[in-house]
């Protein structure tokens, strides 16, 4: 097989078909189809087989690689698509499709029979361009369908279709280049601008994931199941395309995504976050150069949902940053309404908010799980009462006390619960390092104790845990356990609750001979001075006189009785010192022992009897 006589120039970005149609039409066939029969090139595979390439290469003595590279996949960026199905979803090949103003160009500035002129560039055929980069003219479609005769000849159409030709010229109006179309026509030539999540990935996928991404953005609810015209297409895709490669919009976009995700009426967990944006994202997990994207996506979903590695959302990983209370229960095993009141509690979440889902409340990760941490070991009231040996009232006021504080339950109509560490970090501390007694004689249990002043079992383990008192020794009674093995030390207990500040009523009225009802009269006179104390065995406040006042008022005032006594009678004593015109202070008639004198004045009497 000869090589022909005339050879057209293999263009820049020129596809194989368009070549072989210049060359028939060079070498006067009527027709590519024509040419074809001529040569016996077969026309599976859109004539660009290997046998058909090898055959062309003889015709036109050029090299086999540079044709076959010149096939219309590869020169419409559909090259790395494997599935010989899905390259022709993504290719134009109904009619012809091309630049107008090309055509024109074409025509005035070649230098061979014009008729081989016009020859068709390679992202033409790609569905995904719109628009011609070099004149910024819409591409221009063909009304003239393709048949089985004129397939792929570019040449007898533009021969054929002079008149469409010229009108699509005359009709062509510029329109303003968006950066989309620039970037994927040039991306054909290895010239186009950076795009960091954009330039590892194949060429289709590339554009698929604008088109998915715009469509996203210009739908209310997120999704695209719906068809769309070729116009909005591209107004989609160069959405997509600006969204992709602006960081900042990319995490504005997955925002509103994850703002439509919370606020969904559907809960199941098959539902995609991201929709149809995660669904190919997924698709495409095993491609190493959309990782990086992959690994943006997943972590904006973690920060701001509940999701966590073992979800395997986007091929998993990750740190979990979020949990419903859906997720607590499912991961953590907390229940569900426990956890909520604990999370109002806590101040979690608000109170109006009790009523929401338990998948529609968010809390952070961190915060559950030490929720989590303290709902295991969280132990009732009993738990505490049976550890540390003592009744359950001795058990609450320990807590009202402050000894045991509640992790759970400080608020009304919540069971308190208490942290299991705690009580028994208690009992461990006030019993460690003691050594057993066998023979308790001269020591107090926490009930003896009580009974000689400590006032109450509960008031021992508050002096105990505060360190003002210290036990002695464990007992060995095998009937008692936890805090009540303490043995006291009775001089110890005196000290810290036994007090003799003041006087009580019942202790003043013993000093003097009062009959019962007397002695208030005197105690609360003026002549005291009183203060309220608080008995250390039932907590109740009462009156006593301070002992100042008291001895102040037996060295100033004597009885009648006591100056009476190895003088005279007490009448007798009493009428000499009322004409001395001296009166007692303080008296209850006919009560010689409760009739009162100041010693100043009876010191004269008393010196001249």
């Amino acid at each position: 097989m000869a090589i022909l006589p005339r050879i057209p120039d293999l263009m820049p970005t020129e596809t194989f078909q368009s070549f072989v149609a210049r060359l028939a039409a060079a070498n006067g066939a009527e027709s590519l189809r024509a040419f074809r029969r001529h040569f016996s090139l077969k026309s599976h595979k859109s004539i660009s087989s290997a046998e058909v390439i090898a055959s062309v290469s003889k015709l036109s003595g050029l090299p086999i690689p540079l044709l076959f590279s010149r096939r219309l996949f590869i020169m419409s960026g559909h090259g790395e698509q494997g599935h010989e199905k899905l390259q022709w979803t993504n290719i134009h090949t109904s009619s012809p499709r091309y630049c107008p103003l090309c055509i024109m160009q074409d025509l005035q500035e070649g230098e061979a029979a014009w008729q081989i002129r016009p020859w068709m560039r390679g992202h033409w055929h790609a569905l995904n361009n719109f628009v011609c980069v070099e004149h910024s003219v819409p591409l221009y479609k063909s009304a003239t369908a393709y048949t089985d005769e004129t397939r792929w000849d570019f040449t007898r159409y533009c021969r054929e279709q002079a008149v469409e030709v010229d009108s699509a010229i005359r009709d062509a109006s510029r329109v303003d280049l968006h950066p989309y179309d620039r970037y994927f026509a040039e991306r054909l030539t290895g010239q186009a601008m950076s795009a960091e999540f954009l330039d590892p990935l194949p060429y289709h996928v590339a554009y698929r994931l604008c088109e998915i991404v715009g469509r996203m953005e210009r739908s209310d609810d997120g999704k695209i199941n719906e068809p769309t015209e070729p116009g909005r297409i591209h107004v989609a895709l160069c959405e997509g395309f600006t969204i992709l490669t602006e960081p900042q919009k990319l995490r504005s976009f997955l925002t509103e995504l994850n703002k439509r995700h919370l606020n969904r009426e559907k809960s199941s967990s098959k539902f995609y976050i991201y929709g149809s944006f995660e669904r190919y994202l997924s698709h495409l997990i095993t491609y190493d150069c959309i990782r990086p994207l992959i690994d943006l996506v997943r972590e904006h979903a973690m920060d701001a949902l509940p999701i966590g590695p073992e979800d395997n959302f986007l091929g998993g990983g990750g740190v979990r940053k979020w949990h419903t209370l859906r997720t607590a229960q499912l991961k953590l095993g907390i229940d569900a309404r426990s956890m909520r009141k604990i999370a109002v509690e806590r101040g979690l979440i608000a109170a109006d908010q009790m009523h929401l889902r338990d998948n529609n409340i968010l809390l952070p990760s961190g915060d559950v799980e030490q929720l989590a941490r303290v709902f295991q070991n969280a132990v009732d009231l009993q738990y505490v009462k049976s550890t540390l040996g003592v009744l359950e009232q001795t058990a609450r006021t320990l807590v009202e006390e402050g000894v045991i504080l509640p992790v759970v339950g400080s608020t009304p109509k919540m069971k308190a619960k208490f942290s299991k560490p705690d009580i028994d970090g208690l009992l461990i501390r006030l019993t460690e390092g003691i050594d057993p007694c066998q023979n308790e004689t001269g020591f107090l249990s926490l009930v003896d104790a009580a009974r000689k002043g400590g006032g109450s079992v509960a008031n021992l383990i508050v002096a105990l845990a505060s360190g003002k008192l210290t036990a002695r020794y464990l007992s060995s009674d095998p009937q008692r356990g936890g805090l009540m093995r303490l043995l006291l030390d009775p001089q110890e207990v005196r000290d810290l609750f036994v007090h003799a500040d003041g006087i009580k009523r019942q202790d003043f009225a013993k000093v003097f001979p009062f009959r019962p009802l007397e002695a208030d009269k005197l105690f609360y006179s003026d002549f005291f001075e009183r203060v309220q104390e608080v008995s250390p065995t039932n907590h109740v406040r009462y009156d006593a006189v301070t002992r100042d006042s008291f001895e102040a008022f037996q060295r100033g005032h004597i009885t009648l009785a006591k100056l009476a006594s190895g003088r005279a009678r007490p009448i007798e004593v009493r009428r000499e010192l009322e004409k001395a015109g001296i009166s007692p202070v303080w008296e209850i008639k006919g009560r010689r022992a409760l009739t009162f004198y100041r010693r100043e004045d009876v010191a004269p009497f008393q010196q001249r009897s």
